[in-house]
């Protein structure tokens, strides 16, 4: 018996000539499916309106669910997500257009909203390296 393979050899457009390609031998756990909108596994999501199966509504906007990976049925375009709750009492993952879903934020914020620093933020390690109050800046993601 031949012992089964480890890694994974990848295609990459590493200077983002599709013309030139490079493979490299990644460890499973270095890449993951690409999942359509940029989403990742697990990231947290809510509904940007009410979503309707058949006519009738399944999940009010506003409801949280979690990305549980692309969409069997079209991956380009849909996201599985799990949510919190379902007007039809079903558990069933639901297959969303991109649009359907955004990502959720901590305090109700969307990437590239402005924000002002209210309490001094400090960050890293160090001699205290701080974000004063009044600083400004653009939120870009979830935070670990």
């Amino acid at each position: 018996r031949s012992p089964r393979p480890r890694r994974l050899l990848v295609r990459f457009a590493l200077s983002g000539d599709t013309e030139h390609v490079d493979e490299v031998a990644c460890e499973p756990e270095d890449v993951e499916t690409s999942i359509a909108g940029n989403f990742r596994r697990g990231h947290a999501v809510i509904a940007t309106r009410d979503l309707r199966v058949g006519g009738a509504v399944v999940v009010r906007e506003g409801v949280l669910g979690s990305v549980l990976g692309p969409s069997n049925s079209d991956s380009q375009h849909r996201v599985t997500v799990s949510f919190s709750h379902r007007e039809d009492g079903s558990r069933n993952r639901l297959n969303c257009v991109v649009n359907e879903i955004r990502l959720y934020l901590a305090g109700g914020l969307e990437i590239g909203a402005r924000v002002q620093v209210l309490h001094a933020v400090v960050f890293g390690e160090g001699p205290s390296p701080v974000v004063p109050v009044g600083a400004h800046g653009t939120v870009v993601g979830p935070g670990a």
